[in-house]
């Protein structure tokens, strides 16, 4: 009987399917269909010849790759645009395929601008396939499976420390996005992860009954998680502002709370200000920018400056004509043309995902969020919404409608928004709702997964 309990605790079942489903995905989606793969994966095997940055040919960014990797990538490149079917005897032939490590050329590709911290320690994993001289098409589908097992090493870590709202986590850890996203080669299983972390890290030195008094080691493992999750993701840097979420009266040194807080805004800022600049004073980057936009990003971030109001006009024509599109996008989103669930499931799933968030256990009920630190929570949503724009402006540069938003670029404000509703007034304590949660979620998994089998075979 304690075995069972066990199992059927959040972070336990969350194990087991996180694992069954992302296994389930990562081998029905074809090679480099997934959004950015290839460019990432390409950006890793640079790590592993000891480029630390793209490289530059004729001003254009790249890197120098096998053969092998090329002529997969040319081939499935089609289909990233277009919602032809895929062939599977090709992917059978693919899989014959040698790696011929030294057979190298340089491919053109906007290379991402992320750290080695953002693929730690996957492209460690990489090397060693690459070591092995493993087939360029199997290493593709290993290194999914390595992302996925680190995002969910670290969403069971989340739901293990949080004090509260443990199937809320549970539901947003599930969303297809995030375990589509976990299973990919990419950054966004890793960001997603830590981030779950930091958000169950900040409620349990809030909440967490255990801890009297919070430490300068505590304080000090906070702020370096908000400076991981700043080189992860330069834009939601505001992450840090949540510090004020920790109860000054709780910390062993009340009259260090303000000084810690600027240690840790200050560590951010220097370290973006150092990756930054970098990659937008870079010859290539620079050129690029040029190239497909005509203006730099310096350019436009002081014409975004200079004339706020028009840019908050976009922001604003942009989430009225597209909002529908995000908030489907933001829990179901795999393949690089965005493959989305049915209508009715994506309702389902809002009503699921709200459901989970008003549940509170007996042991919680009494935990609450007061409409001070609210407020904070809403001023970061705010900001990060707004520079979530600001990035993806910066990048397609179109007008009025900012083109290339995504609903998933806003899942990161997801459980800080649920967050905002959490009290002691309005809770769900029926013991149905665990079991209508875990229901409704993997019905929904079935639904996202047949559908994109659909999609592509």
């Amino acid at each position: 009987m304690k075995i069972v309990q066990n199992i059927l605790k959040p972070q336990n079942l969350f194990i087991i399917v996180c694992l069954f489903w992302g296994l389930l995905i990562a081998i029905v989606t074809p090679p480099f269909q997934a959004p950015d793969e290839p460019e990432h994966l390409f950006k890793m095997w640079g790590y592993t010849q000891g480029t630390l940055t793209y490289q530059i040919k004729d001003k254009w960014v790249g890197g120098v790759v096998p053969k092998s990797f090329i002529e997969i990538y040319d081939y499935y490149s089609q289909y990233r645009w277009t919602f032809d079917k895929t062939s599977l005897a090709k992917t059978n032939e693919f899989s014959k395929l040698e790696l011929n490590k030294n057979d190298k050329s340089f491919l053109r590709y906007n290379a991402p601008v992320y750290t080695p911290v953002s693929y730690f320690p996957a492209f460690l994993f990489l090397w060693v396939l690459k070591l092995l001289n493993i087939s360029p098409l199997l290493m593709t589908y290993l290194m999914r499976i390595c992302f996925l097992l680190i995002y969910t090493a670290l969403g069971y870590i989340a739901l293990k420390i949080t004090p509260c709202k443990k199937w809320m986590f549970f539901t947003l850890e599930t969303l297809p996005l995030m375990i589509s996203q976990g299973a990919a080669i990419n950054t966004d299983g890793l960001f997603f992860g830590i981030l779950f972390i930091f958000l169950a890290y900040t409620l349990r030195l809030r909440f967490d009954k255990n801890i009297e008094k919070i430490s300068q080691k505590q304080i000090c493992i906070w702020g370096i998680m908000t400076v991981l999750l700043s080189i992860l993701k330069f834009a939601y840097a505001p992450l840090l502002f949540l510090y004020f979420l920790l109860p000054k009266e709780k910390t062993v040194l009340p009259e260090n709370y303000l000084k810690n807080f600027f240690i840790i805004l200050l560590s951010n800022f220097l370290i973006i200000s150092f990756f930054l600049s970098g990659i937008l004073g870079a010859e290539g980057y620079r050129y690029w920018s040029y190239i497909n936009h005509n203006r730099s990003n310096f350019v436009v971030i002081k014409e975004v400056l200079s004339n706020p109001f028009e840019f908050l006009y976009m922001v604003v024509y942009t989430f009225k004509l597209g909002w529908i599109f995000f908030l489907a996008n933001m829990v179901s989103n795999i393949g690089v043309l965005m493959f989305t669930i049915p209508v009715w499931a994506t309702r389902l799933y809002w009503i699921i995902i709200f459901i989970s968030a008003f549940y509170s256990t007996k042991e919680e009920s009494d935990m609450s969020i007061d409409l001070k630190n609210k407020w904070i929570m809403f001023f970061v949503i705010v900001v990060l919404f707004l520079i979530t724009f600001l990035s993806v402006y910066l990048v397609y540069q179109t007008k009025p409608i900012i083109r290339g938003m995504q609903g998933r670029y806003f899942s990161p404000l997801l459980p800080i928004f649920l967050l905002l509703f959490m009290s002691t007034k309005f809770n769900l304590k029926n013991k149905c709702c665990p079991i209508v949660i875990f229901c409704v979620t993997q019905l929904l998994l079935a639904v996202n997964i047949f559908g994109f089998i659909i999609r592509f075979y």
